[in-house]
């Protein structure tokens, strides 16, 4: 598979950079917008669907949605260590 700009981040993404014309169709463009913006906001809020969904303007039943449907694998990025709490000080 081959990666094309429009697989960059905006931020790394040369506009006429190689001289071909990009080949992305409008809906892999949207896609792709979409999971960085939804990454970036969860990246922001520590993993947090409500705040970032906040910082999106969307609802967070919609971010859980697309999280869904454009493959992002929240559990192994925002994975939280569940140790239990050292309770053996407490009477």
């Amino acid at each position: 598979m081959t990666a094309l700009a429009c697989h960059l981040p905006p931020t790394l993404q040369v506009p006429g950079g190689n001289g071909q014309e990009d080949t992305c169709s409008l809906k892999t463009c949207i896609k792709t917008l979409e999971r960085d913006m939804i990454m970036d906001a969860l990246k922001r809020c520590q993993g947090n669907i409500s705040a970032a969904s906040r910082q999106l303007g969307i609802t967070a039943r919609m971010t859980r949605y697309k999280i869904k449907n454009l493959a992002i694998d929240y559990r192994s990025l925002f994975k939280r260590s569940h140790r239990p709490a050292d309770i053996s000080g407490l009477s």
